[in-house]
């Protein structure tokens, strides 16, 4: 790097990749800046030639508990992607729900692939939580949430809170992925507006309509405009830094080490680094600054997904915690973390009543018959650690396999019920089995019993 007079290097990518340039960085002596891989796992305070220019993953977890805390649900499900940016969120996540007494009932890991998320959705369903936490890149969201409605996930009762992660990027989303996330809560960064940001935005959709006439003109998210940011904050602290290139690069005249790939350390990268933090300026995003190598941007917004995107329905500051208006941010507020701060939401299913947060798994209530004879083709058991009913034989592994994940591909939990009606072997027997359907017997959740049988 040093041979090709680089002075500092921008990125976006994976929190891997970062990982890797990171320590690039410090082999080189070069300025790493990020303004999206945000993960708490990658500290500046551990590799000082990094520099995050963007919100921390772990500044929202306080946000996510407040929510919770503000509906009164004691226990949810955290699903994360299997990747350092998933983990890494999980324990700042699990400590701020303890400290509001709730609790994590499951921490599930999520793959990308169709199979990996409907056997996810399954395990969901028989744990009978409703509260979900979500945080997964913008790639697995995109197949989740379409699979969640198709398995009735995203019903009356149930609730979803996104990480900022996911709802900075709702403006990206296409209509078939916001159509299944209706009713969907999200923390999102807040950023404030102004002339300067106002101006940007329309000099930027000029441009893009002249160069793309016929794309879609889409929002900029806080990420676009911190890449922006960055930009600017490294221009102004290049003029304040004087630069010093060798033109031929010779690791044996340096008194550190040869570098990674054989890089030599950059003669200007310490003090282009104590430049780039030593720097203020007046960003698109507001007023930026860095302490201990990242970007401090501790404010959100909470978002409710209606329609093709977000309705703002409150903010979220450290001191005042959750309020309805930017207004009541900039006054003197105690922190408070109660429904009232919040405008009025539409909840999955289009309900406006809040969910309870917990029931007991969504089922086909399924009848079957008690009978002697033809075991290998049914047989009803009772279960000897819970007497729930067992059926077995040919009939069930038919019926079981044709309601898997495989075939419908949405998970489906059952509950078998024997039918016993005293008249085993009358013809009278299957009458009445049947008549369980007229009378719409069903389950706690309404759902009619269905029978299985040869």
């Amino acid at each position: 790097m040093n041979g090709s007079k680089v002075q500092a290097l921008i990125f976006q990518h994976t929190l891997e990749q970062a990982e890797f340039l990171a320590y690039m960085g410090e082999e080189a002596h070069i300025p790493i800046i990020s303004f999206s891989a945000v993960s708490s796992s990658l500290s500046p305070t551990k590799m000082p030639f990094f520099v995050g220019m963007a919100q921390n993953d772990s500044s929202q977890v306080r946000v996510i508990a407040a929510v919770v805390q503000a509906f009164g649900w004691r226990e949810l499900v955290i699903i994360h992607d299997d990747n350092n940016s998933g983990i890494g969120l999980i324990p700042y996540l699990t400590d701020a729900i303890q400290e509001i007494d709730a609790k994590v009932s499951h921490r599930l890991v999520l793959s990308s692939t169709k199979p990996a998320i409907n056997k996810t959705l399954h395990i969901v369903t028989e744990t009978g939580a409703r509260v979900f936490i979500v945080h997964v890149s913008f790639s697995v969201d995109k197949r989740f949430f379409i699979n969640a409605h198709k398995a009735g996930m995203m019903e009356k009762g149930y609730v979803w809170i996104i990480a900022s992660y996911l709802t900075n990027r709702l403006c990206y989303m296409n209509s078939s992925v916001l159509n299944s996330m209706q009713g969907v809560l999200g923390v999102r960064t807040f950023v404030p507006e102004s002339e300067m940001l106002d101006d940007f935005k329309v000099r930027w959709k000029q441009r893009f309509r002249r160069q793309f006439p016929d794309i879609e003109i889409l929002d900029l998210d806080a990420y676009s405009l911190w890449a922006y940011d960055t930009a600017w904050l490294l221009a102004a602290a290049a003029e304040k830094t004087s630069f010093q290139f060798n033109e031929k690069s010779n690791s044996t005249d340096s008194k550190y080490p040869m570098g990674l790939l054989g890089s030599d350390v950059s003669p200007n990268g310490e003090n282009y680094l104590k430049s780039i933090l030593g720097t203020k300026i007046q960003g698109l995003t507001g007023d930026i600054q860095l302490v201990d190598g990242q970007l401090q941007s501790t404010d959100f917004q909470i978002v409710n997904v209606l329609g093709n995107g977000g309705r703002v329905i409150g903010y979220w500051t450290p001191k005042a915690g959750l309020s309805r208006s930017r207004s009541s941010m900039d006054m003197e507020k105690n922190y408070s973390a109660n429904a009232d701060d919040l405008d009025g939401i539409i909840w999955p299913g289009g309900s406006t009543a809040v969910p309870k947060g917990r029931v007991f798994g969504r089922k086909l209530k399924i009848g079957v018959p008690m009978k002697t004879g033809f075991s290998q083709f049914m047989e009803v058991v009772k279960d000897p650690n819970d007497n729930k009913t067992v059926p077995r034989g040919f009939c069930t592994e038919v019926f079981e396999k044709v309601m898997s994940i495989d075939y419908l591909q949405y998970p489906v939990l059952l509950e078998y019920v024997g039918f016993d009606n005293g008249r085993v072997g009358e013809p009278s027997y299957y009458d009445d089995l049947i008549y369980q359907l007229h009378l719409k017997v069903s389950s706690t959740h309404g759902n009619f019993i269905f029978i299985v049988e040869l």
